[in-house]
């Protein structure tokens, strides 16, 4: 009897070992299931972040692209805008000139109003002056017509009185 419990509580330890061996199995083969499924995560991360990586390059690519024509596009932009701007400073030196000989025109248009002014008065005294000058030789000349009158007169009555002593003689 003592032998059969032996056995017994043998045989109990045996299966309790066994029990637990099978436990610690399923144990391991759960363990091995979750890593299984943590590798299997894991390679599709992998896939998903390889794809993420295939289309970050592309999108890198078109990136880089957008990018060269921006910068062809602000060169182009900025060499406009330095054309414009070398425009604008030509214009605004023409208008300068312009304004320039404007005002030195009108400077000239006013100094020869004032000569045509001084010589327009001065035309006027000359002519005031000549119809004086004319004024007096006419009355110059009218007083020697009419000394030159008088004088005839004179001389008729003086030749009448030589005629009329030259007919009494």
């Amino acid at each position: 009897a003592a032998a059969r419990a032996a056995s017994r509580a043998k045989s109990a330890r045996l299966e309790a070992q066994l029990q637990a061996l099978r436990s610690s199995d399923l144990n391991a083969v759960r363990q091995t299931q979750v890593l299984e499924a943590k590798r299997a995560a894991a390679e599709a991360e992998a896939l998903r972040l390889d794809a993420a990586r295939s289309g970050a390059q592309e999108e890198l690519v078109k990136l880089k692209c957008v990018n060269e024509k921006l910068t062809q596009e602000a060169e182009r932009v900025d060499r406009v805008r330095l054309d414009e701007e070398r425009r604008s400073a030509a214009r605004r030196a023409s208008e300068s000139k312009r304004q320039q000989d404007a005002k030195k025109a009108l400077t000239e248009r006013s100094k020869l109003m004032k000569e045509l002014e001084t010589a327009r008065r001065d035309a006027a005294s000359a002519r005031a002056l000549v119809a004086r000058e004319r004024k007096r030789r006419t009355a110059s000349v009218n007083g020697f017509g009419r000394d030159l009158q008088e004088l005839r007169k004179a001389l008729a009555r003086v030749a009448a009185s030589v005629d009329a002593s030259s007919m009494h003689q």
